[in-house]
């Protein structure tokens, strides 16, 4: 799912790197990703739909990090606004709770 969106043409186009991920190198970034504790990989969730990805990197104490994302293609318009307001509400947790910190329960974060 992830793979697809991030090689989807209107995706790309917005990347540092524009060229298709293969999927070898789709699982090697993920497996590094996942043994390093100052990053963070979720999924954007809208009423149990997954609607986008975000990634923060350099994550540190007292909420500093940089970060990405990128919605679904075809998600319906204004879905990566709401996506950047919820994971900046939560972006401090690995677990948010849909009720904490303001956050919509419209719009749920999972780790994978």
């Amino acid at each position: 799912m992830v793979l697809a969106w991030r090689n989807h043409p209107e995706t790309r186009r917005f990347m540092f790197t524009q060229r298709e991920t293969s999927i070898e190198e789709h699982r090697y970034l993920f497996a590094r990703v996942n043994q390093d504790s100052t990053q963070q990989l979720l999924i954007v969730e809208d009423v149990q739909e997954p609607i986008g990805f975000v990634h923060f990197s350099h994550v540190c104490p007292g909420g500093i990090a940089e970060w990405g994302f990128y919605v679904r293609p075809g998600a319906a318009k204004g879905s990566g606004r709401r996506e950047v307001r919820s994971y900046l509400q939560v972006y401090d947790t690995t677990e948010p709770d849909p009720q904490e910190k303001g956050h919509s329960p419209s719009a749920v974060m999972r780790t994978f």
